[in-house]
């Protein structure tokens, strides 16, 4: 998991990544037919890193030599696809920087497209 053996933490971390994606269906009504993953996929991967421990957490994040998502950047499956690691990685060090959170959640539960634009 995230280029690591997968352990007993990653088993937890694993395990808050498939609620995250329960709590994002239950949110998400009003997108019927969505074009893409990678909107809860966003917050799934924020959720797993963000129940790691500092120190494993730090790990993955130091290894994975990309930074945050960034204004104009578009989130999407294809990147996911290539890049699990650092798709995770972007996605919770996004979320955890954003001041306020809520509003770009509010993005990610009404996406309808093939990728989400960063403001």
């Amino acid at each position: 998991m995230y280029d690591q053996p997968f352990d007993m933490e990653h088993y937890l971390g694993a395990i808050a990544h498939e609620v995250a994606h329960a709590v994002y269906h239950q949110n998400s009504k009003k997108v019927v037919d969505q074009l893409t993953n990678a909107t809860q996929e966003y917050l799934a991967h924020a959720t797993q890193l963000g129940v790691l421990s500092a120190e494993r957490r730090l790990q993955i994040i130091e290894s994975s030599k990309v930074g945050s998502w960034e204004s104009g950047d578009s989130i999407s499956d294809t990147y996911m696809a290539l890049n699990p690691t650092g798709f995770a990685v972007k996605s919770y060090l996004h979320l955890t920087g954003l001041q306020d959170p809520q509003p770009f959640i509010k993005i990610l539960l009404n996406n309808n497209w093939f990728y989400v634009s960063v403001p």
